[in-house]
């Protein structure tokens, strides 16, 4: 992430002041040592996500990890990498958008991973980040409940395609 080797960035990470959770595969977490992080080879990312104490995740912007951050209300610090992670990113940061977050650039250094984890963390953007990722969850809950908009449309897609091919197979 941010265009370091792993040991790097924990570096960079463990000078922020945060404890931090780190997935990374096991033949990269060899070079991770120290701090006040635990690497782990998997974890049950929703659940994590939803504890009171995740204050912010940084991730690669995948689309099930952005809408995972948003329905546990947690704000975003995206590194983008390749394919539709970019997109996903640019969808989920810009305030005309979402607004959920900030990214952290290809390759940035010491001061600016630190600089960008305190922002997040408790700084202007990260409050602003954290009300908007809120927003979002609270959006996404209701159109999920009974009469909301998910719900509305799940349900015409059962009755106009769904039921509509039984209908057709069984006659």
């Amino acid at each position: 992430m941010g265009g370091a080797r792993p040991g790097e960035f924990a570096a960079r990470l463990a000078r922020c002041g945060s404890p931090y959770l780190w997935v990374l595969r096991p033949e990269m977490a060899a070079e991770v040592a120290g701090g006040e992080g635990l690497v782990v080879p998997w974890c049950a990312q929703e659940a994590v996500l939803g504890h009171p104490a995740v204050g912010l995740f940084v991730t690669h912007c995948g689309w099930n990890s952005i809408l995972e951050s948003v329905a546990a209300g947690v704000p975003v610090l995206g590194c983008p990498v390749l394919s539709e992670q970019t997109t996903n990113w640019r969808q989920a940061s810009s305030t005309a958008a979402w607004g959920i977050g900030a990214e952290l650039p290809q390759g940035a250094g010491r001061e600016e991973v630190e600089a960008m984890v305190r922002e997040m963390m408790g700084g202007r953007k990260g409050k602003e980040a954290r009300e908007r990722t809120r927003e979002w969850k609270r959006k996404a809950e209701a159109s999920a409940r009974e009469g909301g908009s998910s719900w509305e449309n799940i349900a015409r897609f059962v009755e106009d395609v769904l039921l509509k091919v039984k209908e057709t197979t069984t006659t």
